[in-house]
């Protein structure tokens, strides 16, 4: 932690650990389970646990009562479609929460009324529990970054603003989407690479991360290309260090999709969708002000990422690692903008821009520090400003994590995937659900 004095170095580290136990605290217990396109990734692990192979085949009652969504039937055995590298890394969790969930730990009455199978709702409490530990500590390495661009204090504020508002509490806390790894992956690999100016040696680390973001979702491939191209356009002697680091979880989940699938990849992360966009502009213009969709419209504290941005690029410190991550995030949201499904289904706000966020967290450092270096005048009128931003922001994911009926809002009155132009209703948008007075 560079910007800690060595003095206050335990102290740090002490609120550090108080974050993510707070981080985890809040998150851990919200009333949103996802159940949706992870819902078997617990049963994955129990059955590479029990039975040490993939099959799904000892679940049959559960895939039934969910229609056999995101199953795959290959050589007579049921396969989930999901990233299997997710139940991998879930594995000494689901060893450890397996016994407790349902005895120690009751598992939640109003998802057993709905479900109606304790193991469907006892798999997607593991999730949460698991994907909010995960958060938790990609926190923890979000306001290590962030320690590399301004002080402590504000740092932790950026670490907070991650957890708290954005879709990392709402969406990726939720249960075991391929974000809530990617994110933790992702955040390390940031904060090695903000180390590089001082510690070269580390970015032959910044592999290993990225190809676990790679192994768990692989949408992360922009992110992985453009600080793969920093490393190579200003460290090469790192470069063949960080190949050999980011093949090291790829290779594994390449020769299992080869096995498989005869190919190297999964059902659920073909490349398929890339182009697929009947109107790409429009799509961009949806991830970030749709009224159900956009980033702007569910964080507008990201806003103080844009003055961070600026404030470098002002003062000529807009360097090749600045446009790598800018780089990143232009090239995601291309990518993102160039799928048919560019909303991400169902889901809670700009869930497909999740994967993001550990980058933008550097920004909004820069924001905060370009704020706290202003005048006196202008430093109480934008605290203000990002104090009441922030509030919204948190108040918005809260909602999300927390709220049935703004999740519903997805297939009522029509499944969103259906009637895509409910996206950019005013009347009807996804956050207006919300009634306070309403279980």
């Amino acid at each position: 932690m560079p910007a800690v004095p060595l003095s206050h170095r335990w102290p740090a580290r002490l609120l550090l650990g108080v974050l993510a136990a707070l981080v985890f605290a809040v998150q851990a217990p919200s009333e949103i389970r996802s159940g949706a396109d992870s819902r078997w990734t617990v049963f994955v692990a129990w059955s590479l646990l029990s039975d040490h192979d993939p099959y799904l085949d000892e679940f049959t009652p559960q895939l039934a009562r969910q229609q056999f969504l995101s199953v795959e039937r290959i050589d007579d055995h049921f396969v989930s479609g999901y990233p299997i590298a997710i139940s991998v890394l879930a594995l000494p969790f689901v060893a450890l929460l397996d016994p407790l969930v349902g005895t120690l730990l009751p598992l939640p009455a109003r998802l057993l009324a709905e479900r109606g199978d304790p193991l469907l709702v006892k798999a997607w409490t593991i999730e949460s529990l698991i994907a909010s530990a995960w958060v938790a500590l990609a926190t923890v390495f979000v306001t290590l970054a962030a320690c590399q661009r301004t002080t402590f204090p504000l740092a932790l504020l950026t670490g907070q603003t991650f957890a708290f508002g954005t879709t990392a509490w709402s969406t990726a806390s939720r249960g075991l989407w391929g974000h809530a790894p990617a994110l933790l992956a992702l955040a390390v690999a940031v904060w090695l690479v903000l180390q590089a100016p001082a510690r070269p040696a580390l970015l032959g680390w910044v592999g290993l991360p990225l190809g676990l973001a790679l192994a768990v979702r692989p949408q992360t491939w922009p992110i992985a290309l453009a600080l793969s191209g920093y490393v190579a356009l200003g460290y090469r002697r790192q470069l063949p260090w960080l190949l050999g680091a980011l093949a090291l979880p790829l290779l594994p989940v390449l020769a299992y999709h080869y096995w498989l699938y005869g190919r190297p990849f999964s059902p659920y992360s073909s490349p398929g969708q890339l182009l697929t966009a009947s109107d790409p502009l429009l799509a961009l213009t949806g991830l970030l002000v749709s009224p159900s969709r956009g980033l702007v419209i569910y964080s507008p504290i990201l806003l103080v990422a844009l003055v961070g941005a600026a404030a470098r690029w002002r003062a000529g410190q807009f360097g090749r690692l600045e446009a790598a991550l800018a780089l990143s995030v232009g090239l995601t949201l291309l990518m993102l903008a160039s799928f048919t499904n560019w909303w991400g289904g169902h889901s809670f706000g700009p869930r497909l821009l999740t994967d993001l966020l550990p980058l933008l967290m550097v920004f909004l450092a820069d924001g905060f520090e370009a704020i706290r270096r202003g005048g006196g005048g202008w430093r109480l009128l934008a605290g203000t400003a990002i104090a009441g931003l922030l509030l919204v922001s948190v108040a918005i994911h809260a909602i999300g994590a927390n709220t049935y009926a703004v999740n519903l809002w997805n297939s009522q009155p029509v499944n969103v995937d259906h009637d895509p132009a409910r996206l950019w209703s005013l009347r009807d948008a996804q956050l207006l659900r919300y009634r306070p007075w309403i279980p």
